[in-house]
Parts: C-alpha cells; sequence; structure tokens
C-alpha cells in the first residue's frame, strides 16, 4: 500500500508541475493556430506552372527517352544488344534522344522558375488590377 501512496503522490506532482509550466492556455492556443495557418496557407510560389511550359516540356522528354532507348537498345534483330554489339546499336539517334530528353528537362526547370515571374491580372465588377514581378 505504501508504493501505492508514493506514486499517486509523484503523479499528482508531475500533473500540477507540468501544467503549471505550459503558460496561459490561449497564448498556446493562438501559437498552435497561427502555425497551422503558416503551413496550410499557400504559398505565392506554389502556384501552378504555365501549361505551355509543362506540356512541351514533359512531351519534348518523354519523347527524348524513347527516341534514345530505341537508339540504344535496337539491335535491328528483335533481341537486347548483348556485350561486344556496341556497332550494331543506333548510337547517333541514342545520343540525340537524350539531348531532347535533357531539353524537355530545361523547359521544365525554365517554366518553374517562370511561375514566381508571371505577371496577373485581375478583372473584379468595377476595378481592374495588374500586377508584375520583375527580377533582374
Amino acid at each position: 500500500m505504501k508504493i501505492l501512496q508514493v506514486i499517486t503522490v509523484w503523479l499528482a506532482i508531475v500533473g500540477i508541475g507540468s501544467s503549471a509550466s505550459a503558460g496561459d492556455l490561449l497564448e498556446s492556443v493562438a501559437k498552435a493556430v497561427e502555425k497551422e495557418e503558416q503551413t496550410t496557407r499557400p504559398a505565392a510560389d506554389q502556384r501552378p506552372m504555365p501549361r505551355v511550359y509543362l506540356w512541351s516540356g514533359a512531351a519534348l522528354f518523354a519523347g527524348g527517352m524513347a527516341v534514345a532507348m530505341s537508339g540504344f537498345l535496337n539491335n535491328r534483330n528483335g533481341e537486347f544488344p548483348e556485350f561486344g554489339e556496341a556497332d550494331s546499336t543506333n548510337i547517333a539517334m541514342g545520343a540525340a534522344g537524350l539531348a531532347a530528353a535533357v531539353g524537355g528537362g530545361m523547359v521544365l526547370f525554365l517554366g518553374k522558375k517562370r511561375v514566381g515571374r508571371v505577371s496577373s491580372v485581375v478583372a473584379v465588377p468595377g476595378r481592374l488590377s495588374a500586377a508584375a514581378k520583375f527580377v533582374w
């Protein structure tokens, strides 16, 4: 029975001490709400990429990879190339496909960089506003 009393007293001390050190409840709730709003509020740089960059970059990347795989893996006999058959594949076509894939990746990269500089025009009844971000 003595051990039960000791455990109960320690739980009471820890419980009272932790609630006393927590501070004001309203302040902690306000801090938690503000932190949640900051994480859920969309930032200005989270706008979607312009569709022209997205679709042209994705198509160029996918097409370039398909051409590269066809150029490097097609050895004109219906099987994958084996060791020593490097001259039977079309290396120039594979390299051109890789170059096109890199170009598609660059278009996607430039589209993502352009998101922050896209100008916007907002038309509301009775008001027309335009905004642009200039980067030097």
